[in-house]
């Protein structure tokens, strides 16, 4: 019989994450200038905030290592991001997330075969200045054109399609440099 391997439980906690908009009745009534109501504009900003807050933590989550706040007795709980479980899941998904500081397209493609034989679909890849910048890189079996009316040459690649994946490339001020 081939040896059995028990499952082993991640943990996590669920991380609360709060932007307050305060907007006085006086400056709701007040008049601006390019702000037509007080109140939304403030609202518009403290959700970009959010959204900022939420991302960071899904990626570079810090959960502490005591009781389950993840922290001291009355801390906030904070979760684990994506990166510590991709670093605390085995060698294959470590692979994945780190060591990879000389990015090639075989790199890549031999990723998404990783993802793809476990039965996953990657649909996005969120990179770093320097991962992002050597994927732009990558010319395989592309022919590069240049319209001659407008002389601009776009060196980007923001979709890469494999043999096993259509991603979309994403840059990220969180993925850490490697």
């Amino acid at each position: 019989f081939p040896d059995f391997v028990n499952p082993v439980r991640r943990f996590n906690v669920t991380q609360i994450f709060r932007r307050y908009v305060r907007v006085s009745t006086t400056a709701a009534a007040s008049s601006r200038y390019g702000i037509e109501d007080m109140y939304a504009d403030q609202l518009e900003i403290r959700l970009s905030q959010w959204k900022q807050d939420v991302e960071h933590a899904l990626i570079n989550g810090s959960q502490g290592s005591t009781g389950s706040t993840g922290g001291a007795t009355g801390d906030a709980r904070l979760m684990a991001g994506l990166w510590a479980h991709l670093q605390s899941s085995g060698t294959n998904q470590t692979a994945l997330a780190t060591g990879v500081t000389q990015l090639t397209e075989a790199h890549l493609n031999g990723m998404l075969k990783v993802i793809w034989n476990r039965g996953a679909r990657a649909r996005d890849v969120l990179v770093n200045g320097n991962l992002k910048r050597r994927i732009s890189g990558f010319t395989a079996s592309a022919t590069k054109f240049v319209e001659m009316e407008t002389t601009r040459l776009v060196q980007r690649i923001s979709v890469y399609e494999s043999d096993f994946a259509v991603v979309q490339v994403h840059l990220s001020r969180d993925i850490p440099e490697a």
